[in-house]
């Protein structure tokens, strides 16, 4: 009885754990600046984001999906279901670094085809191309 009893009890544990576990890019979860404040990335819990360009000459908006891989290092982000612009069909294969919970560090390189994601990913931080992000206050 006490055998299964706490069996039982480990297998509620387990239970709970998953569920209550969020996703790994939880601490994306929200709206993300860049430094000139032309650019707002806005994560959702479900995996999609928006991508709000501010630009005054041409302003957008791109609807996305995003995935991360927090089990490579650097850690890896994914962008991609452009349906317009210049990244119409592309993907954005990219790393990621977490600071702090108000800051982020982004890099991407555009890819056509998945098959090319782990040549062309970036493999460390390039000074021309990184972005830093800092939570988005608004």
């Amino acid at each position: 009885m006490r055998k299964i009893f706490h069996s039982i009890l480990l297998g509620y544990i387990c239970l709970v754990f998953l569920f209550c576990t969020s996703k790994s890019h939880h601490y994306l979860v929200g709206a993300w600046d860049m430094a000139d404040g032309k650019q707002i990335m806005i994560f959702k819990n479900d995996s999609t984001m928006s991508w709000v360009l501010n630009d005054l000459v041409v302003p957008d908006t791109f609807h996305l999906r995003y995935k991360t891989d927090e089990t490579k290092s650097p850690n890896r982000i994914d962008i991609y279901n452009f349906k317009h612009g210049i990244l119409v069909d592309k993907m954005l294969v990219g790393i990621l670094d977490h600071f702090s919970k108000d800051s982020i560090l982004l890099d991407f390189r555009p890819i056509e085809r998945w098959a090319d994601a782990d040549s062309i990913r970036p493999t460390a931080f390039d000074t021309g191309t990184k972005r830093i992000l800092v939570r988005h206050n608004k």
